[in-house]
């Protein structure tokens, strides 16, 4: 048996490098025949079509591009190395001699090392401020400088180091002047740098003593005091969290909520001061050795050096993202939503952390949002920084990194650097029961924190688990049964894990459930693919676009596999072979754990793939811009070749001075800082905006605020205790302004790209009173509408009784049996786009026409622009066409109700119009317009309904303006007729309005959601109908004359007819099987034919750009034919191209989705 293992030892070991140069050239050849098999699988698979087993839509979907090309040419490379890695390594480790010798470091040697991270420092810095490069020559010269001497190496560190702290002890005195005395900081920011080279003076003469050998006999205790002195106030830097002044329109300003933040910081001050000053004690009394590098100033370097003094105060107005994050405490504590199946947020315990951080620091107001996510930031950053000072000997080295470590490019992947610190600690790994509790406990907090990206890091550690116990087996006497307190140990340690696991199934079934809903639809629907992020404009570096193009890829994709090749190279070459069991399992939880929670990422990091660096690259960041330099310097030692690890570290410092500017130098700026508030910004309060939950805010978008407001009111208008309203637009934030509890479970419908998650959704909508939807202008950030995004979402409250209303200028569903007297007076039926110039002949005449005070007829037409008149008659020709009538009359404006424009004729083709109003008061403006369309020949403008042209002032003159038509159109005007109504009158008026609003088709609602343009939609979903059927059934045949048709120079139009009535909600989705005669690209129009809900005649248009395939064209999409009663026919119209081309028509079948 023995003999066996041996043998299978002898054989892996084969494969692993004997020595460093076969590891290097193993990797070189590897990383080469890798990238062609990358280049290979793009060749094959490139023209792949993307699989689709759901109706979900995104901007991977609409552009047609293969999705899972990304997936094959990364996982292509990744295996193709690790096969040719290996099977290299058998074949060098035959040729190469073992011996071989450590190369040294030289000075060179570091300067080319640290060449690419200097170059890429100064790209980002730009211009080098004197005091800048003269303090880096100062602390130069004296690092040379005792250098030469007899110093010891740690004392050299310490007194370099104070040089430092006495900068950041000035900024720290600074910052608390500014605090309590802002003047007399003002005016002594000029004298801050001739003061401190004073002081940095008297430090180099101290140090020249110190280098003399005046302190011989008590060298170290003097060091150590030196640097406990010049660290004692380093914490008053602190006072920059909370001294920033504001400005707004020359007055300053001072923010509210932000007393329990300066109570917070000024406690902490005071601890770490008290901190300092008993260390200080302690080493005068030769009690206590020091390092060069003290924890409050950890905590007070790194908290200033990310906390943002520059915010404006202007708040985020994306209300997506800020939603998904911002409300999660209100929605679970405050509305006691169950986590996980009453309530979902897709970054779970994230949001959670930020929005109670804001409750509790804040008070919970959206305007200090901002704020919250910088202290989340400078607290995620100092837990960072105190975990790897635990880990790493030369301290000082912290003050280099912890302004730059690129972990902090998003929010979700903030613990991950933090749980590899935490387990790689030797103190912890020392003991196999503590490491595995703090194992669990991070298992526990970042799968709640971010199940996607914590199960990836908890799932890399189960091989370390391993390692772990079993070297504790095999070395300790732990595992000695026969004793019985080592017995009582593991049965209490077994027992506990149980307690622990059986406590945390609701998590676990939450984290997998949620992983399981968000999977392969969800991955085709978010994002855009790698090829496409080459089109997009990269974060400008160089200034030269396609240089920073490449060097943003590289970065983005590159710097992931970069990693992956560094950590393989260490840990075939070094960490195997570690006879230290401390070292060894370090080195197997940065190579093996940090390879393993990469891959274990890919699928959910490529699944959104945005412009810029993207997740991709952030998350990357964090394996070669930081576990890398920790991996190579734990194992410095050990390195064979360090001029390359020199240069690695300098290639992965690059990559996060990429991503961030260190502020090592600006730390007494921060001290001193004022910030103006734009003053174009809009200062809103409570009191004034009802929103109690946004507090006093300044905005740069008024209709953000409005939008609140609308809702706001209407919800406490119409909505009772536990009723809810849902949010169809995306703009989550508006539940926490509105103070409102999310109904459908996902805090947006954007998230609900598949049938699993849409079904959870309507399932909580079911069981919620939900009579109010808002619709108002969706943000729509994956480019398509949400009956397209979310259809089941949107099928399901058109099958309901809602109705369509436009309150205060915002969208609204609300269900039919909520009584809309509170809000009657401010709902538009119907908008002025739609009934003005389109049911104007169905207005009864004799309600207005005795009252006529001026006709304006042609002789009135003082000016005309690229308008030609011909026998009083006028056609358009030329752009921006318009006609200017004068008043002769100059009759009062505020007598003006209403406007009456005669036209000839109809124009042939629909085109829109637009009123602009000049008085002595007001003129010609867009503020003083009325935009109206043009399907009929006379338009009536109900004047009273606008109150900015209610005014006491003299008509001057009417500008007619044309839009959307083509040059050579009709639009003679007869007359314009000027009215008054008392208000008898405006009240028939209204009442004709609405009685006409009832009996015509408000094409509003079907505005809100039909998206005409299609692209390439169609062909998508119809190359993988084989793989849906199962989630369609059949309805209807429509059938043709015409089997093929020839489009050369002119369009063609194909017309079927339905054998049978189908009404809208059967015939959802319409499947055509078309075939071309060739593969080229053709433009497509589908009209459905039918009758709508009102009786009219529908007429709906999509249009998409389509090849020979099955089309699955959904026209339900479209309000107006999901709800017609009946659909009689399709129309498909042909656009010319370039070549003529024939067209083939097999099927045309129409389909219901099933629910």
């Amino acid at each position: 048996m023995n003999d066996k293992l041996d043998k299978i030892k002898s054989k892996i070991k084969d494969y692993i490098p004997y020595n460093s140069k076969v590891a290097l050239k193993s990797a070189a050849t590897s990383f080469v025949l890798a990238f062609l098999g990358f280049l290979l699988c793009y060749v094959i698979f490139r023209g792949g079509t993307q699989p689709y087993h759901d109706i979900v839509v995104g901007n991977i979907t609409l552009p047609g591009i293969y999705k899972n090309i990304d997936f094959y040419t990364y996982y292509t490379f990744i295996i193709t190395y690790l096969i040719m890695f290996f099977t290299l390594n058998r074949y060098y480790n035959k040729k190469i001699i073992l011996n071989e010798n450590i190369i040294e470091i030289s000075m060179k040697y570091i300067i080319i090392g640290i060449l690419p991270a200097f170059a890429m420092l100064l790209i980002k810095i730009n211009t080098i401020p004197a005091f800048n490069l003269s303090f880096c020559l100062y602390l130069i010269t004296v690092i040379v400088g005792l250098n030469k001497t007899k110093v010891k190496k740690d004392n050299i560190s310490k007194l370099a180091s104070s040089c430092f702290y006495i900068y950041l002890s000035s900024a720290g005195v600074l910052a608390l002047t500014d605090y309590y005395l802002p003047n007399v900081a003002d005016r002594g920011t000029k004298y801050f740098v001739p003061l401190l080279w004073i002081l940095l003076c008297i430090a180099a003469y101290v140090i020249y003593q110190f280098a003399k050998g005046k302190f011989k006999c008590y060298e170290d205790i003097a060091a150590d005091v030196i640097t406990s002195f010049t660290q004692l106030i380093i914490p008053l830097c602190l006072f920059s969290l909370i001294n920033t002044r504001y400005f707004y329109q020359g007055a300053e300003y001072i923010p509210v909520y932000y007393s329990r933040l300066k109570k917070i910081t000024i406690a902490l001050i005071i601890i770490l001061l008290f901190i300092n000053i008993i260390t200080l004690i302690r080493i005068i009394l030769k009690k206590r050795k020091i390092n060069s590098l003290s924890i409050s100033t950890v905590i007070s370097f790194t908290s200033i050096c990310i906390w943002d003094t520059g915010y404006n105060l202007v708040i985020n107005t994306d209300q997506f993202h800020t939603g998904e994050t911002a409300i999660v405490y209100q929605q679970i504590v405050e509305k006691g939503q169950k986590w996980g199946s009453e309530f979902v947020s897709v970054l779970q315990g994230l949001g959670f952390s930020l929005s109670w951080l804001n409750k509790i620091v804040f008070g919970g107001k959206y305007s200090t949002y901002t704020q919250t996510q910088s202290l989340l930031l400078v607290i995620m950053a100092v837990i960072t920084a105190l975990l790897l000072y635990s880990i790493i000997e030369h301290k000082f080295l912290i003050l280099l990194i912890a302004p730059i470590m690129p972990l902090f490019y998003m929010n979700r992947i903030f613990l991950i650097a933090a749980v590899f610190l935490l387990l790689l600690n030797p103190r912890i790994i020392k003991n196999p029961f503590k490491w595995s509790y703090y194992y669990i406990l991070t298992c526990i907090v970042h799968v709640w924190y971010q199940p996607t990206y914590g199960g990836a890091v908890a799932a890399s550690f189960i091989p370390v688990v391993i390692l772990i116990w079993y070297k504790a087996f095999k070395n300790n006497d732990l595992f000695d049964i026969h004793n019985k307190k080592n017995r009582f140990k593991l049965a209490a340690f077994l027992l506990s894990v149980i307690i622990i696991g059986v406590c945390c199934i609701p998590l676990l079934y939450n984290a997998i459930h949620f992983l399981k809903a968000n999977g392969y639809e969800t991955m085709i629907g978010n994002g855009v693919s790698v090829y496409q992020t080459l089109t997009y404009e990269p974060n400008y570096l160089t200034g030269f676009k396609f240089l920073d193009i490449i060097i943003q890829f590289i970065f983005k994709f590159g710097s992931g596999l970069a990693a992956f090749i560094i950590m393989l190279y260490m840990f075939t070459r070094y960490v195997v072979r570690q006879k230290d069991e401390i070292k060894l399992i370090q080195g197997v939880i940065l190579t093996v754990s940090a390879t393993l929670a990469y891959f274990l990422m890919l699928p959910s990091i490529f699944t959104r793939i945005d412009p810029g660096i993207s997740r991709i690259g952030g998350t990357s960041f964090i394996f070669f811009g930081f576990l890398v330099i920790i991996l190579i310097y734990i194992y410095r030692s050990e390195i064979v070749f360090k001029p390359i690890a020199i240069l690695i570290c300098g290639l992965s410092l690059s990559a996060c001075l990429y991503m961030t500017y260190p502020p090592y130098l600006q730390i007494h700026q921060k001290a001193n800082s004022i910030v103006n508030i734009p003053d174009d910004a809009i200062y809103v309060k409570p009191e004034e905006t009802g929103l109690d939950n946004l507090g006093y805010a300044f905005v740069q978008d008024e209709q953000y605020i409005n939008e609140a407001m609308v809702i706001n009111e209407i919800c406490n208008y119409l909505l009772k205790e536990n009723q809810a309203y849902y949010d169809f637009t995306d703009k989550s934030i508006y539940y926490l302004l509105t103070d409102n509890k999310v109904p459908g479970l996902y805090v947006s419908s954007m998230i609900a790209a598949n049938e699993v998650i849409q079904t959870e959704v309507i399932n909580q909508l079911q069981k919620n009173d939900v009579p109010l939807v808002f619709i108002n202008k969706p943000l729509r950030y994956m480019g398509i509408s949400e009956s397209l995004r979310s259809y089941r979402i949107y099928r399901y409250f058109m099958e309901q009784d809602y109705r369509f209303i436009k309150y205060k200028g915002c969208n609204f569903l609300v269900r039919d049996d909520i009584d809309l007297t509170p809000v009657q007076d401010n709902i538009e039926f119907l908008d002025a786009n739609n009934i003005i110039g389109v049911y104007d002949n169905l207005i009864d005449e004799s309600l207005y026409n005795a009252n006529l005070l001026e006709k304006l007829t042609q002789e009135n037409i003082s000016f005309e622009n690229n308008i030609t008149l011909n026998n009083k008659n006028m056609y358009i020709f030329g752009s921006d066409p318009y006609l200017v009538f004068e008043s002769k009359s100059q009759t009062e404006i505020d007598n003006i109700q209403l406007i009456e424009i005669n036209l000839k004729t109809k124009p042939i083709s629909d085109i829109a119009g637009q009123l602009f109003v000049k008085t002595e008061k007001i003129d010609h403006n867009e503020t003083n317009t009325i935009h109206f369309n043009i399907k009929s020949n006379k338009i009536l403008i109900p004047l009273y309904k606008y109150d900015q042209f209610m005014l006491d002032s003299k008509l001057i003159n009417l500008r007619l303006d044309f839009d959307n038509a083509v040059d050579g159109t009709d639009i003679t005007v007869d007359s314009i007729k000027l009215y008054a109504l008392d208000e008898k009158q405006k009240t028939n008026y209204n009442q004709q309005i609405e009685q006409i609003s009832m009996n015509v088709t408000d094409n509003r609602l079907d505005d809100s959601f039909h998206q005409i343009n299609l692209m390439n939609l169609p062909s998508q979903w119809g190359q993988s109908f084989d793989l849906m059927t199962k989630r369609f059934k059949a309805s209807e045949v429509a059938s043709c004359e015409q089997t093929q048709v020839e489009v050369i120079n002119t369009s063609v139009s194909v017309h079927f007819n339905m054998n049978q009535m189908v009404p809208g909600n059967l015939g959802e989705f319409l499947r055509l099987k078309l075939d071309y005669e060739d593969e080229n690209l053709r433009n497509a129009t589908l009209i459905v034919k039918g009758i709508d809900k009102n009786g009219n005649n529908l007429n709906e248009e999509f249009q998409f750009v389509t090849i020979s395939s099955n089309l699955l064209i959904p026209i339900g999409s479209s309000p107006n034919c999901l709800q017609a009663t009946e659909i009689t026919g399709f129309e498909i119209i042909f656009a010319p191209e370039k070549d003529p081309y024939k067209v083939k028509i097999e099927e045309a079948q129409m389909y219901q989705l099933i629910k």
